[in-house]
């Protein structure tokens, strides 16, 4: 999917992970790697700014920062705790 792929692959941390090896083994030119990757961290750095700016504002947040940290650190962290707990039952293993 080339530049979607660069560029969405900042928002999805696992996808940031190999989306440099995919694409170098995908023969993309570094120029244009390079040029997506700037637009996909422009576009995550905006986003991210604009949304914390956007959520702070909200009175319910900001008179309780404290609970939306730990909501947001246990969203987090709910993909991992579901995949142990299925990993235990003897669900998936992937």
């Amino acid at each position: 999917y080339g530049a979607a792929a660069v560029i969405l692959g900042r928002f999805i941390a696992i996808a940031r992970t190999f989306i440099t090896v995919l694409a170098g083994a995908g023969s993309m030119d570094a120029r244009r790697f390079a040029a997506y990757s700037a637009i996909g961290a422009f576009l995550w750095v905006t986003s991210m700014t604009v949304l914390g700016y956007l959520i702070g504002n909200v009175p319910a947040v900001k008179n309780n920062l404290d609970v939306a940290i730990l909501v947001i650190v246990a969203v987090s962290v709910l993909p991992i705790a579901i995949h142990r707990l299925r990993a235990r039952r003897g669900g998936s293993h992937a």
